[in-house]
């Protein structure tokens, strides 16, 4: 019953688009999943559509194994609370988990941003999948209030590199991301 979407965003006249069978998706089958609650690193799931995506350019994707560097600029789309896209940019890699698994950002990102792809903001390369993040409200003693943090401060937001994805999903299918 799961539905991908395409071009729900506001228009430059912030209205929404009229949206077409072209537009909407559903999926055929779950080629690759892992879900994080087992204890690991990684969460993802590569989906298969019923059929093929049509008037798009797929991004190009960072299918490297190598770490980033500290302070690699980032970029995120995607939907937080069901909302139409939001693109989260100005923001650049914190730090490195010891697991080698993910990495911690400071992207403006919330809930429902979880799966959005996070991309290197000058290539434009998609290079991770938003997995987690800090609490998006604090209470204030009266109310809750947005939890702003300096780009430094807070725990962050984990990105896992796509990499671990993509190899999981080229061991059951062969596609054109696949070496």
């Amino acid at each position: 019953d799961v539905r991908f979407v395409f071009d729900y965003a506001l228009t430059s006249s912030g209205s929404l688009p009229t949206l077409t069978q072209d537009d909407v998706y559903r999926c055929d089958t779950v080629v690759a999943e892992h879900d994080d609650r087992t204890g690991s690193d990684l969460d993802y799931a590569v989906m298969h559509l019923t059929r093929p995506v049509v008037g798009r350019t797929p991004a190009p994707i960072r299918a490297s194994t190598d770490a980033l560097g500290v302070g690699t600029p980032l970029l995120m789309s995607g939907y937080p609370w069901r909302m139409p896209l939001k693109i989260a940019d100005n923001a650049s890699l914190r730090a490195h988990h010891p697991s080698g698994g993910h990495f911690v950002s400071n992207l403006d990102a919330f809930e429902g941003n979880s799966g959005s792809g996070v991309f290197e903001a000058t290539s434009k390369d998609l290079l991770g999948i938003l997995v987690r993040g800090d609490d998006d409200f604090v209470f204030d003693g009266t109310c809750y209030r947005w939890n702003r943090c300096a780009d430094d401060g807070c725990r962050g937001e984990d990105v896992m590199y796509v990499h671990h994805a993509l190899q999981d999903a080229c061991t059951q299918m062969d596609a054109p991301f696949c070496p």
